[in-house]
């Protein structure tokens, strides 16, 4: 059985033992008394005749009963409690692995051991779990050793945004109980906790100035980058320009007032299809690298034919459309731009736009309803008009985006043989006022955008560290003609692995640098991946909170309390009231 004492500070009481031996030290002065016989001198105590000073003591009852009583005082005061087995301290970790706490990593150990070493108090054994912030981040660490965990988090990098820790707090207390202990170590206060955890934040405001963007304009090889200073005071910071092959520019100085942005412009180095743009480090280096690469949009060629509305609205869209461009041919193309003849239908082999023409009729009328479709979504047909519209015989894949009380108005349908898909607009564009209409121009664009996620052709992107990758894959190549490349801003290259999903689940390096995508050994995308997450780049709203004090609880769970405190308190009474009658003075006859 484990005795444990929930108070110690109640051992103080033990001074009570040498201060009632000082008081029986010190005697009181002799008060003389004349009497007429001595029949009473053999029953007076021997005292001292010169006032106060230091005298050995008889054996006293009263003081043993005073000694017993302070005894049983402390031990109520230490309050002592019981244990019944070997008690185990589970703690569950949760990291936050947002990009602010790079700015903690240095002295993250040195705290976090101090700090776990606490919440170990009087148990026999403690296992720990370490948890991401993030659950679909594999686990950091479980073991019942401190020191193997803090070697464990010198190699932990954190780099995600802001989330919310509340679900993987709630799986940290079900992995460790309802008797275990849940901490959160982050950077920064906030709200409440959930699951009973405690808030362990280690940070402290500091300083910090970085990139928050960048625009690389199409066709000419020029950058506009922006910096920002986050601090109160104003920050002086060199800035270079550096390619993957070693060469960089002279340091070049730069002042950053408080709270301010300021504007960088310049060229790509010579003959330099990638750069790397480089300030000065401070507490938080990954903003502080900006990788860029030649704006080379994903282009895909369409070729126009028929009515020349439909002609004028080919042109508007090869103005308008960044990634539209004109084909010189219809066999070049990767999509189509054309009208039909009312009453008729056709088949095609790539991605078609149709307006039908020749449409007659009444101003058809009434309620407009659009399908809740990724083409569709957020658009607003109401002002829409029309003067004829053609009767489509819809099949049964057809997905109807739009109709006119009832009758179907834009289709997005399937090729029966090919499996190509076609937008198809039961209107005329000359009866129409559809090229005024912002939501048409809109379906338009992401149609184009859609067919030219599906065209191998290479291109450049600009992505941001983490970001899902899901849109850069075409979906009807297999994942065995793909192959990904990260490349750091050091020049290093490291194949990347697509797993089964990989559609789904594939993210950008967390770390800054290029990514290259290559379609059966042919690079298809070039991309750079930056950081740009200003609210994790503001440092200054770091703070420091300390853990609560949890022993007592730990004993409270583990523990029963001491059933016997009610007859020593009954104890202590009657040895107070016993010493007290032997001290009183006795009665005169």
């Amino acid at each position: 059985m484990t005795l444990i004492f929930s108070n110690p500070w109640g051992f103080l009481g033990l001074l009570g033992i040498p201060i009632l031996v000082l008081i029986y030290y010190l005697r009181r002065r002799a008060k003389v008394e004349t009497i007429t016989t001595l029949f009473l001198l053999g029953r007076t105590q021997r005292e001292t005749k010169a006032g106060k000073r230091f005298e050995t003591f008889s054996n006293s009852l009263p003081f043993l009963l005073q000694v017993l009583a302070v005894l049983i005082l402390t031990w109520l005061l230490v309050q002592p409690k019981y244990g019944n087995y070997r008690v185990t301290q589970q703690i569950a970790i949760v990291m936050d692995s947002s990009a602010s706490m790079q700015a903690v990593k240095a002295s993250l150990s040195e705290n976090l051991k101090e700090s776990l070493e606490k919440l170990k108090g009087s148990s026999d054994h403690t296992s720990y779990i370490v948890l991401d912030h993030n659950p679909k981040n594999p686990r950091i660490y479980h073991g019942d050793e401190l020191e193997d965990l803090v070697k464990r988090l010198e190699d932990w990098n954190p780099r995600d945004g802001a989330l919310d820790p509340r679900p993987v707090l709630r799986i940290a207390r079900s992995l460790v109980g309802p008797t275990g202990v849940v901490v959160y170590v982050t950077d920064h206060d906030g709200r409440p906790l959930p699951a009973g955890a405690q808030r362990l934040a280690l940070g402290e405001p500091k300083m910090n100035c970085g990139f928050t963007g960048v625009t690389v304009n199409p066709g000419v090889a020029t950058w506009t980058a922006i910096l920002r200073n986050y601090g109160d005071s104003p920050q002086t910071r060199e800035w270079t320009v550096e390619t993957t092959d070693g060469r960089r520019t002279d340091p070049r100085e730069i002042r950053l007032p408080p709270r301010q942005f300021v504007t960088l412009e310049g060229k790509f180095p010579e003959g330099s299809r990638r750069c790397i743009l480089r300030l000065s480090g401070d507490t938080l280096p990954l903003d502080d690298v900006m990788p860029l690469v030649v704006n080379e949009p994903k282009m895909v060629r369409m070729w126009t034919i028929g009515s020349k509305e439909v002609k004028e609205l080919g042109d508007r869209m090869v103005r308008g459309f960044p990634h539209v461009t004109s084909a010189p041919s219809g066999e070049e193309a990767e999509f189509i731009l054309r009208s039909i003849n009312s009453g008729t239908e056709e088949g095609t082999n790539r991605p078609t736009i149709f307006f039908y023409k020749g449409v007659e009729g009444e101003h058809p009328s009434g309620a407009w309803l659009t399908r809740d479709h990724e083409l569709t979504e957020g658009l607003n047909f109401q002002a829409m008009t029309l003067r004829g519209l053609e009767t489509l015989k819809t099949r049964g894949d057809d997905e109807i985006l739009l109709w006119l009380e009832g009758q179907p108005v834009i289709i997005l349908r399937r090729d029966p043989v090919s499996r190509i898909e076609q937008l198809v607009f039961a209107f005329d564009l000359s009866s129409s006022n559809a090229m005024k209409i912002p939501a048409v121009a809109v379906l338009l664009h992401r149609f184009a955008e859609r067919v030219a996620r599906e065209t191998i052709t290479h291109h450049t992107a600009a992505l941001e560290t983490g970001q899902q990758l899901a849109e850069l894959f075409p979906a009807k190549v297999e994942r065995k003609d793909l192959e990904l490349s990260e490349i750091s801003v050091g020049g290093l290259t490291s194949k990347v692995g697509l797993p089964k999903g990989y559609r789904v689940i594939q993210r950008a390096p967390r770390e800054p640098g290029f990514l290259e995508l290559s379609y059966r050994g042919k690079v298809l995308m070039e991309a750079s991946v930056a950081f740009a997450d200003t609210r994790e780049a503001d440092l200054l709203g770091a703070t420091t909170i300390r853990l609560p004090e949890v022993e007592s609880e730990l004993v409270e769970r583990r523990t029963r309390e001491d059933h016997w405190w009610r007859i020593a308190a009954l104890l202590l009474l009657a040895a107070v009231l016993v010493a007290w009658q032997f001290l009183k003075s006795p009665q005169s006859s």
